[in-house]
C-alpha cells in the first residue's frame, strides 16, 4: 500500500511539473539617465507558430491588454490604445512589420519618452486534443519586447520571455492567465532592476 502512494505520488508530480521556462531580461546599463514618463505600446506583430498563427487572431489584444494592465504599476503614463491605432491607420500601418524608426517617429509624434515594439513568438490553449493539430498540445506562451527611447534612438531594454505549462492540467489552463502571470511577473521584476 505505502509503495502503490508513493509510485502514484511520484508520478503525479512528475506529470504536474512538466513546465518550461525560459527569459532574458535585459536593461541597458546606459538607461537610467533617460527619464521615461510617457511610452507607447504598439500592437504586438503576431509571430505565433506558423500552425497556430490564424487560430488565435486575437492574441495581440490580450497579450496588449496584459502588458497595458501590469505596466501602468511602472509609473508611466502609457498612450491610449485607440489614439494609437488611429494614427497608425492615418499612416496606413497595421501594425504588423513596424520597424524601429516607424516607432519612433510615431512616438515623437504622440510626444511620448519611450516606444514598446513587441511580438508573439507563442500563443497556445492547451486543449485534450487541438483540432489544429490532432495532437494534444500543452498550453504556452512567448514574446519579445524592446524599448526604444524616442529622442536617442538608444534600446532601454529587451525582453524574451517564454513558458509551456506542460503537464496534465496545461490541458485546461486558459492561456490568457498565463499571459497574466508572466506580465506580472515581467514588472516585478522591472521593478527588482530599478525601472
Amino acid at each position: 500500500m505505502k509503495v502503490t502512494f508513493f509510485l502514484l505520488i511520484s508520478f503525479l508530480s512528475v506529470l504536474l511539473s512538466c513546465t518550461s521556462k525560459t527569459e532574458a531580461i535585459v536593461i541597458n546599463p546606459g538607461a537610467a539617465k533617460y527619464k521615461v514618463k510617457t511610452i507607447v505600446v504598439f500592437p504586438f506583430e503576431n509571430m505565433n507558430e506558423k500552425k497556430f498563427r490564424s487560430h488565435y487572431p486575437n492574441a495581440p489584444q490580450v497579450v496588449y491588454e496584459s502588458l497595458e494592465t501590469y505596466f501602468l504599476g511602472l509609473n508611466v503614463q502609457i498612450a491610449d490604445r485607440n489614439h494609437v491605432d488611429k494614427i497608425l491607420k492615418e499612416i496606413r500601418f497595421s501594425g504588423s512589420g513596424l520597424t524601429d524608426s516607424d516607432g519612433k517617429r510615431i512616438g515623437k509624434m504622440l510626444d511620448a519618452d519611450a516606444v514598446i515594439i513587441g511580438k508573439i513568438t507563442s500563443y497556445v490553449q492547451g486543449a485534450g486534443v487541438h483540432d489544429t493539430t490532432g495532437k494534444l498540445e500543452n498550453t504556452r506562451f512567448g514574446f519579445s519586447i524592446k524599448a526604444i527611447h524616442v529622442e536617442s534612438g538608444m534600446i532601454l531594454a529587451r525582453v524574451n520571455m517564454y513558458q509551456n505549462l506542460g503537464g496534465l492540467f496545461s490541458y485546461t489552463s486558459p492561456v490568457e492567465n498565463l499571459v497574466n502571470r508572466m506580465m506580472e511577473d515581467l514588472v516585478k521584476k522591472l521593478k527588482r532592476k530599478g525601472l
